[in-house]
């Protein structure tokens, strides 16, 4: 199933930008909170979120990280549209860890990395039957 197309104003993919590059050489991850806008998802919020893995091309998002975003999602009646990671200087296709852990996660995944703009970033949206 491909996933509904995705729309990432500039201050939203400028706020990925910030947090690829504070992250970096590490890969940063995070929540996009949003809505469907007849049948087109618009990001309203990046959530940043720890990544507690030291190793390097990799990312694990802790359980209470995922409870943190949940209640400010709710707070702010938003939804969890996608989950998000970066692919620091390399490519926006998913990785063979990154398409086995897709298959077993809640939420669609967004691959980012940096754009040749400054500040901005490219974007890939994959849906969990991606994996």
């Amino acid at each position: 199933m491909t996933p509904e197309p995705i729309t990432i104003g500039p201050e939203h993919r400028a706020h990925l930008r910030r947090a690829i590059d504070a992250a970096l050489p590490r890969e940063c991850c995070g929540v996009l909170l949003g809505a469907d806008d007849s049948g087109v998802v618009v990001v309203r919020r990046v959530l940043p979120t720890l990544n507690a893995t030291t190793l390097t091309g990799s990312f694990v998002i802790p359980g209470d990280e995922i409870r943190r975003v949940r209640r400010l999602a709710g707070q702010s009646g938003e939804a969890i549209i996608a989950m998000f990671h970066s692919h620091p200087g390399g490519p926006l296709d998913l990785s063979n860890d990154d398409r086995k852990a897709l298959v077993y996660s809640e939420w669609p995944w967004v691959i980012v990395t940096e754009a040749d703009m400054p500040g901005d970033v490219e974007f890939r949206h994959y849906g969990r039957s991606a994996g």
